[in-house]
């Protein structure tokens, strides 16, 4: 049977998957010794899709989760916070790409203060995951 309570496992891949991708994809073509534009172009939709999907599956965390007590209350307040930030980051790491792009100096040295942005967006990416994963399997969430 179908619950709401389903709607945000159902996305929450998404933006996972989009943004660990970009990443990758960026530190590919920053390792190349020539550049591609084929990774630069990947990486920035892939990158600009993450930013997006990650909006909407912050939206979903806080409409469509039960409420927990306890240590499981702890430890989802604890995701959803690094949820939040790393929802934050990439917002800010794709909002600065997006100027560069727009202004045409992303392959400038300005890149790396998105990069910055974006590395820690990956890394609290993985922690959220890491949190919400325990929540699933240590505290059966959603079963």
């Amino acid at each position: 049977m179908f619950s709401i309570l389903h709607i945000h496992p159902m996305v929450v891949h998404f933006p996972i998957a989009l943004i660990l991708v970009a990443f990758l994809v960026e530190f590919i073509n920053l390792t190349r010794k020539d550049k591609s534009e084929f990774f630069n172009e990947a990486s920035y939709y892939l990158m600009l899709l993450g930013s997006i999907a990650g909006i909407v599956t912050i939206l979903t965390g806080f409409f469509f989760t039960q409420e927990m007590i306890g240590e499981a209350g702890i430890l989802r307040e604890q995701h959803e916070d690094m949820a939040i930030l790393s929802t934050i980051f990439i917002t800010i790491a794709t909002v600065i790409r997006i100027v560069l792009r727009v202004q045409d100096k992303e392959s400038s040295n300005m890149r790396w203060i998105y990069l910055v942005f974006f590395f820690i967006s990956v890394l609290g990416i993985m922690y959220t995951g890491l949190l919400g994963g325990n929540l699933v399997y240590n505290y059966l969430i959603g079963i």
